[in-house]
């Protein structure tokens, strides 16, 4: 059983890795901060906010009450949305790895009210900039 302690929006004051998409999350950019407890302890799971939000949008969208697994969470979005969104050519520039920051599924999955902060995030974090 899983029982959420406490979810928050942070600034990263360092380095972390996003659960979701592994990718970094770099210092001075939003992120949401997760503590829970299971049955083996406490465990902290940092997103991005466009992960956190694609990923509050998969269980919206599937209903899905208890918790994630990351993994399963990637490949169902990548094989059930991410390949009915994109047409042929965007498939290729979209893949799994970066489909956290895809702007057609975000345009198709996300509400437009968190768009534009989603889209932030992305460039925020972008390391190649």
């Amino acid at each position: 059983m899983v029982d959420v302690q406490r979810i928050e929006q942070r600034k990263a004051r360092k380095r972390y890795e996003c659960q979701l998409c592994g990718k970094a999350i770099l210092p001075g950019c939003e992120y949401i901060h997760e503590t829970y407890k299971h049955d083996e302890g406490f465990r902290t799971l940092r997103r991005h906010i466009h992960c956190d939000a694609m990923l509050d949008a998969y269980n919206s969208e599937y209903n899905f009450d208890e918790y994630y697994d990351e993994c399963e969470v990637s490949e169902t979005l990548w094989s059930e949305l991410c390949k009915q969104i994109c047409d042929e050519e965007q498939q290729d520039e979209c893949s799994i790895d970066d489909l956290y920051a895809c702007e057609l599924c975000q345009r198709k999955l996300l509400p437009p009210s968190i768009l534009g902060t989603a889209k932030q995030s992305v460039i925020d974090n972008d390391e190649t900039l």
